[in-house]
């Protein structure tokens, strides 16, 4: 089989401080595949301006959400412009933020996403499913 792109989304919205993956506000955002998945970027777009710098947080999973480990934290700039703007949003390279060679292989390692402030916050990860 040839490697196949992927896009994951899923939407955030509850704050949640907790640095152990627990509590409300905790999201889905990918699940592996058994032939292996890539995840080579990730668009963290607010769907208002936040007033306040935002933090989402990236958790990882090998046990199917049983256990959760905070994986990386990606800083959502403020923005003092008016609500009808589009406002701020964070695309990044995952090969400079999370581990070498991270690849899903498993249907049980998932990640999660939660915001640090009550934002809304539409994730987008994509990538490649291996062949």
């Amino acid at each position: 089989m040839a490697a196949a792109p992927f896009i994951d989304d899923c939407q955030i919205s509850v704050a949640n401080q907790n640095l152990d993956g627990s509590g409300a506000g905790i999201v889905l955002l990918s699940v592996g595949h058994s032939a292996g998945k890539r995840i080579d970027e990730i668009h963290c777009k607010p769907l208002s301006p936040p007033t306040l710098k935002g933090l989402v947080r990236f958790f990882y999973s090998k046990d199917g959400g049983t256990t959760k480990r905070l994986l990386q934290e990606v800083q959502l700039p403020s923005s003092p412009q008016a609500t009808a703007d589009p406002g701020s949003q964070v695309t990044f390279e995952t090969s400079t933020n999370l581990p070498p060679n991270f690849v899903l292989t498993s249907t049980n390692q998932h990640i999660y996403v939660s915001t640090h402030n009550a934002l809304t916050i539409n994730i987008f990860a994509s990538g490649m499913i291996l062949g």
